[in-house]
């Protein structure tokens, strides 16, 4: 060439940013110069004189080599691309599981723990560095907590979905939380790990709590004036205050009926207290139903009279004794009877048997009322 050189061309080329595949076409053919050639970049080299096919297959090759890289560059785009997504992804993910409220921890088939987030660590009162890496029986989770875990690893039911629980955590048992655990299964319902949701429930235990309180103390407040009450109203019944006539001493039995019905369930609220306080005493001794039956029966009479219903009772033959409380199989059978009366029409019947089946008790009560629908 005029004023350059093929091989000074062949530099300028190299510069460019967008490379082409480079055919140096020589009538100077030497060893040293096609050396040259190709460590300046040149993909082949063809001398003088040469054929057109020789030219076509050398161009051709040229031709698929480029479309090679071109592909080559795309496969790598594409993968840098995807590593990219999936760091970002995982970034993401992470910060989600980081910021939750609620603790996450994640074991993989061999109950080991993979996943802990910053949540599950204060929950537990657990450094997230002895939980990462440790097996769950073996990284200072409550016991109830790590025999679920390893329930679900080990559950062959597919239909097995999830398992609740309450814990208690600390000395002072100042923490309560909810754990839900379940498996988690591949496209091939293998089980591949599992994962615990836990939540912190203390604050609900708290309300739980006062609203026990405040029930027990209203209940408390309302028992002693309503009891004055009845009192008085049984003294009028009575006729310790004067003669009362048919009508007045109608409207007063009623108020007293009502009042009474207030009464039970202030004793129904404080029972309830009583229990969820942990605090609710029973005196098991032996008891005869064949004798609190006919009781609550004759308390109830008055009721039956009202609305002319016949109560019958049946007991059997050698009824046994049992172990129990007074008072709340008092309470039992009272509801029981009452509840038929309530919904027996009146002239109805109400059957009462008493009989022993196989060793236990069986007392059946039934009414000719409405029924459940």
């Amino acid at each position: 060439m005029p004023g350059m050189s093929g091989m000074e061309v062949l530099g300028k080329i190299q510069a460019l940013n967008d490379i082409p595949l480079v055919i140096v076409i020589t009538g100077y053919a030497t060893v040293a110069s096609a050396v040259e050639a190709m460590k300046k970049g040149a993909y082949d080299f063809i001398t003088k004189p040469f054929t057109p096919d020789q030219l076509r297959i050398v161009v051709k090759r040229a031709h698929e080599r480029r479309a090679l890289q071109k592909e080559a560059e795309f496969l790598r785009s594409e993968r840098e691309r995807s590593l990219r997504d999936v760091a970002t992804e995982k970034s993401r993910v992470k910060t989600i599981i980081n910021c939750m409220g609620d603790g996450i921890l994640v074991c993989d088939r061999d109950n080991c723990i993979v996943l802990a987030n910053p949540a599950a660590s204060r929950m537990l009162k657990i450094p997230e560095s002895h939980l990462l890496g440790n097996y769950a029986s073996r990284g200072n989770l409550p016991v109830d907590l790590s025999k679920t875990i390893e329930e679900s690893l080990k559950s062959e039911d597919s239909a097995y979905t999830s398992i609740s629980q309450e814990l208690s955590i600390g000395e002072t048992q100042e923490l309560f939380l909810r754990a839900h655990t379940a498996p988690v299964r591949n496209d091939l319902n293998e089980i591949m790990g599992s994962v615990t949701v836990l939540q912190d429930i203390s604050y609900l235990k708290e309300l739980d709590k006062m609203k026990s309180e405040f029930i027990a103390m209203v209940a408390h407040e309302l028992r002693a004036p309503i009891t004055t009450v009845e009192q008085q109203l049984t003294v009028i019944l009575n006729s310790m205050a004067g003669d009362l006539n048919e009508k007045q001493e109608q409207l007063i039995t009623r108020a007293k009926e009502r009042t009474r019905g207030v009464l039970t369930l202030i004793k129904d609220l404080l029972d309830l207290s009583t229990i969820e306080a942990g605090k609710m005493v029973q005196y098991k001794e032996p008891l005869t139903l064949a004798e609190i039956i006919p009781r609550v029966i004759d308390m109830m009479e008055a009721d039956a009279r009202q609305k002319n219903i016949h109560i019958e009772f049946s007991p059997g033959v050698n009824v046994p004794t049992i172990q129990g409380d007074r008072n709340s199989m008092e309470g039992i059978f009272t509801n029981l009877i009452s509840n038929a009366i309530k919904y027996t029409l009146d002239g109805g019947k109400i059957t009462i048997s008493l009989d022993d089946d196989d060793g236990f008790l069986k007392v059946s009560v039934a009414d000719t009322g409405i029924g459940i629908k």
